[in-house]
């Protein structure tokens, strides 16, 4: 039976728990029927027995979904079109000979990936690439225009070019608003729909999620030639002291650098707490804690050309302000990066910003200046000692009017136009009721009740004294 959409919109999370449990029961029923061939079939590979395809050929048709990892495709028939879907994640990550053996095996493929992360680490040489081209014959300008160079571009890169478009995926939930702001306007042009809910994240009250402390360090080379910085791996200890007293039980905390060497110096004295991770950038992609806190190690006596390397990385910085949830912490040193120009200069702007000015940017249109003039005096005829505040923030978060009266309370208002040119109205009106309810006493309110001088409609959405 189909359900109208409102229906489906007042209750999506009843049936998104609704979903998931029916995939669940028939996960679990297919692998209770398959239990003693998937048995079979784990013991046949790890003995390397003539059974091992054998056994595959039997419990296929039984097991419907397989999770591997890019290397496992031998562990299948080398058979065209074996699976009816396979799904590609994380194929930034991954180079396209990895996972050619898998779309060998697909009767369709999705291929899912940020180009905006770090890629594939390869160990092959420009010249050593170069030979391989000229041995197969081909050019180099034909591999570049279908994004196929090995150590330049990654399996989603290839993938992208073939399809032709992408489908970007903007709607995120990981990371406190002012976190991931950062984040959303230098890499992915504003284009995010940010949907965390700060009440879900284990934080510390009253402080901000962006924070900046300088360190006026001295940048040296490690005994490996990579580069670290002991003043701030000192502070970043007595940090992590600070904080794994002072956050809400069962609270994690990562310590995160681009430098080996600095990874190495913080890592040996909190490798018995398990709340506590150290690690490089590149060992954090995938990975998550309530705090980061983020040692960018340079200084005057660094190489220029390793601070240029350091300004233009803007995956490497993206990755690393991305895995925190609830605050970020920089360390590093003001004067030294506050005339350079990249990422952990936006990181200091940031930080130092006033509350609620790095959240809006655009200021307001002149349509909500008038649909704000309007309310004002809709509001004053009917709620005495009102008063309206225009283009907050509340928890990260924008909203447009935040109205407060005489006697105490406040709502936070977002005014809703309508769907624009080109979006889905279904999908405009849940992300605008998401918005409303991410607010303290947040409400949506259509532009058109104002206009249309509803005022008790307008009165009764905002409360009545």
């Amino acid at each position: 039976m189909q359900l109208p959409i409102c229906l489906l919109l007042a209750h999506g999370q009843s049936i998104d728990q609704l979903l998931t449990g029916r995939l669940r029961a028939s996960v679990a029923e297919q692998a209770l029927t398959a239990r003693a061939g998937i048995h079979e079939r784990v013991e046949a590979v790890k003995s390397r027995s003539p059974r091992e395809w054998s056994t595959l050929d039997r419990i296929l048709p039984q097991v419907s979904g397989w999770a591997v990892t890019a290397r496992s495709p031998r562990r299948f028939r080398d058979r065209a079109g074996l699976f009816d879907l396979v799904i590609v994640d994380e194929a930034s990550q991954c180079s396209t000979p990895d996972v050619l053996p898998l779309l060998f095996r697909a009767r369709r493929a999705l291929v899912i990936g940020d180009p905006m992360q770090l890629q594939h680490i390869t160990t092959l040489q420009p010249r050593q690439e170069a030979e391989a081209h000229r041995g197969a014959g081909l050019r180099a300008s034909w591999l570049d225009e279908h994004r196929l160079e090995h150590r330049r571009y990654s399996s989603f890169h290839a993938a992208a070019h073939a399809a032709g478009e992408t489908l970007l995926l903007d709607e995120h939930f990981r990371c406190h608003p002012d976190i991931v702001e950062i984040s959303n306007q230098r890499c992915y042009g504003g284009r995010l729909t940010v949907l965390t809910d700060p009440r879900s994240l284990r934080r510390l009250a009253g402080v901000d999620a962006v924070q900046w402390l300088d360190v006026t360090g001295t940048a040296r080379r490690g005994a490996s030639g990579s580069w670290l910085n002991h003043e701030e791996a000192e502070r970043a200890h007595i940090s992590v002291e600070r904080l794994l007293k002072r956050l809400p039980e069962g609270s994690t905390v990562g310590v995160v650098t681009p430098f080996r060497a600095q990874k190495d110096l913080i890592a040996e004295r909190w490798r018995h707490e398990p709340r506590v991770r150290v690690g490089t950038v590149h060992t954090f992609q995938g990975g998550q804690q309530d705090v980061i806190l983020l040692s960018l190690v340079a200084g005057a006596k660094m190489r220029p050309s390793a601070v240029n390397w350091l300004s233009r990385e803007i995956n490497l910085w993206n990755v690393a302000i991305t895995r925190a949830r609830s605050h970020l912490i920089v360390f590093g040193d003001r004067d030294f990066w506050s005339v350079r120009d990249g990422m952990p200069r936006a990181l200091l702007d940031a930080a130092e910003a006033k509350a609620g000015q790095s959240s809006i940017q655009m200021g307001s249109d002149s349509q909500d200046e008038l649909v704000g003039d309007q309310l004002q005096l809709l509001l004053a005829e009917d709620i005495p000692g009102v008063q309206l505040d225009r283009n907050d923030t509340a928890d990260g978060h924008p909203y447009d009017f935040g109205v407060r009266r005489s006697a105490g309370g406040a709502v936070h208002v977002k005014l809703d136009h309508g769907a624009s040119s080109g979006t889905e109205s279904a999908r405009h009106l849940r992300l605008a009721l998401r918005h409303a309810a991410l607010l303290p006493n947040g409400v949506r309110l259509p532009a058109w009740h104002v206009w249309a001088r509803r005022t008790g409609r307008v009165t009764d959405r905002l409360g009545r004294p």
